[in-house]
């Protein structure tokens, strides 16, 4: 096998000999292997955790040292494992990190696996050569240059003084025999890394076992090479002959193995600092958010419950509506932050771009900002130098921008301060359309430079609004960054600590023709009268049915109610050859939904029945339930909770 295409195996074990994680290369070698698995069972096929496993009873570390070069503990134990039906042999190093510096939920045990077949045979023939040693002169230089690795012999004395280093060995090292002998003072010892002092005491041992036999041992050390420190398999055995006794041994230069390692190593540590930094992010985010849905909560069932109790005060009763109201708008929106997230990184999310009059949007979101703005004693003023104002674009998420940018500069800019909306053309149209730039100013708090640098990221907000007081996910501005990367445009901020912010948007869009434009006018007319039309409304849920029969009511519709799909179509076969002016349609309902209601109408062979105008009222809220929709053929859609404003737009349109 060629040593370049080695891949370097690597699996994780927690404390009760679990395998918490495992790569590719350990994959393909155990093809069965899963994750929770025990590793004495799955990678050895053994009944009892290995012999060689630093995890002993009681969870505590045995035959361990920390190793000062690459700071970290290893354990001193280098294991076998030969792997079934691949006929090779993999050496396993364990790098372990103690009790006593565990931190929560990290690994216990990262097992490093290389395939070191070739090494395991060159120690196997030196075995065998040591097998037919008598004495040492009995092999002869021209052999021992030969033999695989590079072999040496050292005396058992202090600092252990070459007797023999064949010519491959100093070859390894980039040095010759005379400079080993001249640099080195011709000893095993003066070559080691200084951290390497646990070789140096397992052959200090291992001389201490002259008289009682030969002593085998294998390990993972560094030797001074000419370029630098090489990281070398040294097989090493003391040949105890009674009159006369010596070290002899093959290395072999591991230095690309240990690279990879430590690369692949540094990969997966960087990977568990990434998920460690997500889990935290994601913990402080359902913290805030946990804090910011209870806050509007608190306030729609305290106000409900004093409305109750002052029933026959209207004037407290109609203050108490109007804060149930902006706090369930509120919390609509920190709900939409959470969907809309959600889709985006899903890539479920989509935009619709049709005739849109920009200052219209501007309007909104000052009928929208102007009576909270006030209320914190803030001056919001908007401005708005457009030439070509109709365009093509996604109205709603342009508004959504709008409300988060805005809403951002409310939260954080103290009473008496001020709050600028501005739009504004920057390039008349061409033949990609014309350019134009949102801006938000404020005079609040100001950011940090170093929020600055991550202020678009996912969960972040400078502070939490459980410390501040300021409700608020950390949402909002990723959301904003990812609908304007989806829209085309660009968004910049600026920001001083104590002296405010300004965010500034960049779009091309689309002008809009003659055609689209007058759809645009005729969308933005007086709604139409609905005295005298006739309605049905298909609504399982008691509450949105009676919600929705009061708010049609109170517009001049004569209302008629299904509960389910079925009913409905009944009623509309019934009604022939009359009609209904419109039919409000839930999607998903008992019986039969919504969907599936519609299709069966638009197939009546009265035609007056057929044409019904159907408009989707689901709280299936996403562009791709508007599509189901209108793929069903529904005529319209309108979102739950239902806006009063949107639904008239909507009516007028198709009546």
């Amino acid at each position: 096998m060629d040593k370049s295409s080695l891949n370097v195996g690597m699996y994780i074990i927690d404390e009760n000999h679990r395998i918490l994680y495992y790569n590719e290369a350990v994959g393909e070698l155990y093809p069965e292997l899963r994750t929770g698995d025990f590793c004495y069972r799955s990678l050895r096929h053994m009944d009892a955790p290995c012999l060689h496993c630093p995890i002993k009873a009681g969870k505590e570390w045995e035959n361990v040292f920390y190793n000062e070069a690459r700071k970290e503990w290893i354990s001193a134990t280098v294991a076998q494992m030969d792997i079934p039906g691949h006929g090779r042999c993999y050496n396993v190093q364990f790098r372990v990190k103690p009790k006593e510096q565990d931190v929560a939920d990290l690994p216990s045990v990262t097992g490093v696996c290389s395939d070191m077949t070739e090494l395991v045979e060159q120690q196997r023939e030196l075995q065998r050569q040591n097998e037919h040693l008598i004495h040492r002169e009995s092999i002869s230089a021209a052999a021992l240059d030969n033999m695989p690795g590079g072999y040496h012999r050292c005396s058992v004395e202090e600092g252990f003084p070459f007797t023999y280093i064949s010519d491959r060995f100093a070859q390894m090292l980039g040095w010759s025999k005379e400079e080993i002998a001249t640099l080195f003072d011709n000893r095993y010892a003066n070559l080691l890394h200084p951290d390497d002092t646990e070789a140096l005491e397992t052959y200090r041992e291992m001389a201490r076992h002259v008289g009682h036999g030969n002593v085998y041992d294998e390990r993972i050390s560094r030797l001074k090479g000419k370029d630098g420190y090489r990281w070398i398999q040294n097989t090493t055995m003391l040949v105890d002959l009674g009159a006369e006794s010596f070290f002899q041994g093959t290395i072999a230069d591991i230095t690309d193995y240990v690279e990879k390692e430590e690369s692949r190593q540094e990969e997966l540590n960087r990977a568990i600092r990434r998920a460690e930094l997500a889990s935290k992010v994601k913990s402080t985010f359902l913290f805030n958010l946990s804090h910011d849905i209870r806050t509007p909560m608190n306030a729609i069932m305290g106000f409900a419950a004093l409305a109750d109790l002052r029933y026959r005060e209207p004037k407290a009763v109609k203050d108490y509506m109007r804060k149930i109201k902006r706090s369930g708008d509120l919390l609509m929106r920190i709900i939409n932050d959470v969907l809309d997230l959600a889709r985006i990184e899903s890539g479920k999310f989509s935009l619709e771009a049709k005739p849109q009059d920009l200052r219209d949007g501007v309007q909104g979101a000052r009928d929208m900002f102007a009576e909270s703005m006030a209320r914190a004693g803030l001056h919001f003023t908007t401005e708005v130098q457009v030439s070509d104002p109709i365009v093509l674009c996604d109205d709603l998420r342009m508004n959504q921008i709008c409300i988060n940018l805005l809403s951002n500069a409310q939260k954080f800019t103290p009473a008496g301060g001020s709050v600028l909306l501005r739009l504004e053309q920057t390039s008349p149209a061409g033949q990609k359309g014309a350019e134009y730039l949102l801006t938000v100013r404020d005079t609040g708090i100001g950011m940090e430079p170093e929020f600055l640098t991550h202020i678009f990221d996912v969960f972040e907000c400078e502070r939490s609004s459980a410390v501040t007081g300021i409700v608020g996910t950390g949402l909002g501005l990723s959301i904003v960054k990812n609908l304007v990367n989806m829209m085309g445009g660009s968004i910049s901020v600026k920001s001083k600590k104590g002296e405010g912010s300004e965010f500034a948007v960049r779009f091309t869009f689309p002008v809009a023709t003659r055609t689209e434009a007058a759809q645009v006018a005729r969308y933005n007319a007086d709604p139409t009268d609905f005295s005298g039309r006739r309605l049905l409304v298909v609504e399982d849920n008691e509450l949105n049915l009676e919600i929705a029969r009061e708010i049609l009511v109170n517009m001049g519709f004569s209302v008629d109610v299904a509960t389910n799909g079925a009913d409905a179509t009944d009623m509309v076969a019934r009604l022939a050859p009359e009609r209904y002016d419109l039919i409000l349609m839930d999607v998903q309902m008992p019986k039969m939904d919504g969907y599936e209601a519609t299709r069966i109408i638009r197939k009546m062979k009265d035609a007056q029945a057929a044409n019904t105008p159907i408009v989707a009222m689901t709280a299936n809220a996403f562009e791709e339930d508007r599509q189901a929709a209108l793929a069903a053929g529904m005529d319209g859609h309108v979102a739950k909770p239902i806006d009063i404003e949107q639904l008239k737009r909507e009516l007028s349109r198709l009546l």
